[in-house]
């Protein structure tokens, strides 16, 4: 009898136990019996591109400074006499210790914002390419009121005015950028002055990341970028007046003779900035002294002769020197010497600043392409 309960009982554990396994199976659902045929099971599939509509991942953004930032860089004071630096700037409160007396013009100068000092070339205007791709910028600058009443005449061609025409010229003035030296000298009258700049892109300072709140990819300029981290180029003014032309003249429509000085002219600059349409990124290197300019870094341009030409927006293709007409080599690249890029752009001398073409855009028969070199080297 002892022995039979003893043997109910075990089998009841028993029982429990494997019962209890049982449903613990059951509720896992691992995997299912296909006894009978199943019917067709569906997943899902998803298109990355609907989170990333509105990451797209080229951007054209080009800034100058505020129109209130340009005037005032800008504004130009003829000072023949030496008033200004004699004073030491009480006038302004600045400092004039980097004024050149000869020159007889002299622009504020601004650090941050604020007026620091004055000299004889203006603070720069900054041009900021914040787009993922390089751009071409025409900054076109001309005289404005130069139809006043007793005007001082610009337009000097030389600024020790000894060019034709100059001894009757009142003001000089030239405009450059990146401080290469080469001025574009700017003509009287409302004679519109263009220069071509190349401004590389600011790709490097691009992110991709994810908006978990609004469910999307972004493409965006990492946050709190340096103003130095994205690629600019400055454009400078400066000039000179004319000591042997009188600055004011007399005035005798009242009842007594009045003097009264002659209305300086006004300098004026507009900016329009362009991007390369169905453009193609290309590759350069820099090696002594020259560039070397292919599709890939392979070279994988086809061998020929290109068919268009462009260094910082300037047209230079052409077969009259310093114009260029470069030829593909069967290694699929083209070379370009610094001295031939900066004699096709217009420089008279070689820059002393290191100074690089930021741009340059051909075409040839695989399509049109832009490098940037200023960022090669």
């Amino acid at each position: 009898m002892y022995n039979f309960k003893r043997v109910v009982a075990l089998g009841v554990v028993s029982t429990m136990i494997l019962g209890s396994s049982l449903t613990a199976f059951a509720s896992e659902a691992t995997d299912q019996s296909i006894t009978t045929a199943t019917s067709f099971i569906e997943g899902t599939g998803s298109n990355e591109a609907g989170a990333a509509l509105a990451a797209d991942r080229h951007a054209f953004v080009v800034s100058v400074p505020t129109s209130a930032a340009i005037k005032d860089r800008l504004a130009y004071t003829i000072d023949l006499d030496g008033w200004i630096k004699e004073t030491k700037g009480a006038r302004y409160g600045l400092n004039t210790t980097s004024i050149d007396d000869s020159k007889g013009l002299m622009f504020v100068n601004y650090n941050n914002g604020k007026a620091s000092g004055m000299s004889n070339v203006s603070s720069p205007i900054t041009i900021t390419n914040k787009g993922t791709d390089p751009v071409t910028v025409t900054v076109t600058a001309k005289w404005a009121g130069i139809d006043a009443t007793n005007p001082l005449p610009a337009g000097a061609t030389k600024e020790d005015f000894s060019g034709t025409g100059d001894a009757a010229k009142s003001i000089y003035m030239g405009m450059y950028t990146n401080k290469t030296g080469n001025l574009t000298v700017m003509p009287d009258d409302d004679v519109e002055t263009p220069v071509s700049v190349g401004v590389t892109s600011s790709k490097d300072q691009y992110v991709t990341a994810w908006d978990d709140t609004n469910k999307k990819y972004t493409y965006a300029l990492k946050d709190n970028v340096a103003a130095s981290a994205l690629s600019s180029v400055n454009v400078y003014f400066t000039g000179a007046a004319n000591p042997n032309v009188a600055l004011t003249y007399e005035d005798n429509s009242g009842a007594n003779p009045v003097k009264k000085a002659k209305v300086a002219p006004a300098l004026s600059v507009k900016f329009v900035a362009a991007e390369t349409q169905n453009r193609k990124n290309g590759v350069v290197t820099f090696k002594s002294n020259a560039y070397t300019i292919g599709a890939t870094a392979e070279g994988g341009l086809a061998a020929g002769d290109l068919t268009a030409l462009k260094i910082d927006g300037k047209d230079v293709f052409g077969t009259t020197a310093p114009q260029l007409k470069p030829t593909v080599s069967s290694s699929g690249t083209f070379t370009l010497t610094a001295e031939q890029i900066y004699k096709a752009y217009g420089y008279t001398a070689k820059p002393t600043d290191g100074w690089v073409p930021h741009v340059i855009e051909f075409t040839n028969a695989d399509g049109t392409f832009t490098v940037e070199p200023n960022k090669s080297k």
